[in-house]
């Protein structure tokens, strides 16, 4: 609801309808090679969509102006999980194929904890990664409905 005439800041995406995650200024300032002109932004990650950040105000950032490859926008194999520390999904899927798990979210919790990683510069979604990692690993866990 608007107020005393501000502006309602917009929070779903305005080309796919998708509520949008904000990001920090420093997300885009390291990973939009575009201009940014609303003053708060947010990150679609909607697979599909063009859509990588949207202003609050209405602005949108497509994907290709994005400097790295949007991971959650891909269900390729060798997409990006981890920006901070560089897996994918597919080390996921190889780690668990040959030992039947996988310490990647560990590595990734651990490394966290020594103050290691830089997700607002790094990630697109400008947070932490265990989120998509973890989605991840149940997926490459997940028993297959063909699996004799």
């Amino acid at each position: 609801m608007v107020s005393s005439g501000a502006e309602q800041a917009l929070v779903d995406c305005p080309a796919c309808g998708q509520r949008g995650r904000k990001v920090k200024p420093v997300t885009l300032s390291s990973l939009a090679a575009a201009e940014t002109t609303d003053a708060a932004y947010r990150f679609c990650a909607t697979a599909g969509c063009d859509v990588a950040w949207f202003g609050e105000a209405g602005h949108r950032i497509p994907v290709s102006a994005s400097r790295v490859a949007i991971g959650q926008k891909s269900t390729a194999p060798d997409r990006t999980l981890c920006y901070c520390f560089g897996h994918t999904a597919q080390d996921i899927e190889d780690e668990v194929a040959a030992t039947g798990a996988s310490t990647i979210p560990k590595r990734i919790a651990d490394a966290c904890k020594r103050g290691e990683d830089r997700c607002p510069e790094t990630n697109p979604q400008g947070s932490c990664c265990l989120g998509n990692v973890h989605a991840a690993l149940e997926l490459a866990t997940k028993p297959s409905c063909c699996a004799g």
